[in-house]
């Protein structure tokens, strides 16, 4: 695990002029709109984990991968943890930036809603990358797209079929909508718990789609 971890950390390290372009878009948005650079930094930081992906599976990559001390799972596993890692690493550090930035020029750092809006993005991140994890290791990153598309108009129709569906039975939607708003409190609880669900799930689909491919 703590291989794979360095090896990835290595592989962004070396994209030194990507890391300044971000760096570069960053500050210009401090100037612009410091707000969205939270949103800006966290969902390009955690999305660094699916390029580390396309490398691996570059030139054979995998078939070398395995051929090390390391299982699927652990592959899995490592993908996971890199990707909250460097959501939370991202997401502090934008609060940082621009908590410093309100604080200095601004003279008020708003710490309450900066925090509401790290935790709201890291929710975001955690879903999208849910979604994207198991597409990006069955589909790679060519076909990743066009799979999204088709996952995203499929959960549409979905939602929309349990919405019609929770109808029929006559359960009331919206009043169960404003009693969870009633309680502010309450919401970044059912958040967090709806998607650690979630990721468990995406993590156990993204485990069978490595134990299934060959090398």
């Amino acid at each position: 695990m703590k291989g794979l971890l360095i090896k990835d950390l290595k592989l962004m390290a070396n994209q030194r002029q990507f890391l300044l372009m971000l760096l570069v878009f960053t500050v210009l948005f401090m100037n612009t709109n410091v707000d969205f650079v939270i949103g800006y930094l966290t969902f390009v930081g955690s999305f660094f984990t699916l390029s580390t992906i396309s490398y691996d599976e570059y030139d054979n990559g995998y078939a070398f991968l395995f051929t090390l001390p390391v299982d699927r799972k652990r592959y899995v596993k490592e993908k996971y943890l890199l990707f909250m890692g460097l959501s939370i690493f991202t997401g502090i550090l934008s609060f940082v930036l621009v908590y410093g930035y309100r604080s200095m020029v601004q003279g008020n750092g708003r710490s309450q809603d900066l925090l509401f809006t790290v935790g709201s993005v890291l929710l975001a991140v955690c879903f999208m990358m849910a979604l994207l994890l198991p597409l990006q290791l069955k589909f790679g990153s060519e076909k990743n797209r066009i799979a999204l598309v088709m996952v995203v108009g499929g959960g549409t129709l979905i939602g929309y079929g349990i919405m019609k569906l929770l109808g029929y039975f006559s359960i009331d939607i919206e009043a169960l909508f404003l009693q969870i708003a009633e309680s502010p409190s309450l919401i970044p609880v059912v958040l967090a718990a709806v998607i650690g669900i979630v990721l468990f799930f995406s993590y156990k689909i993204s485990v069978k789609i490595m134990e299934g491919k060959e090398f």
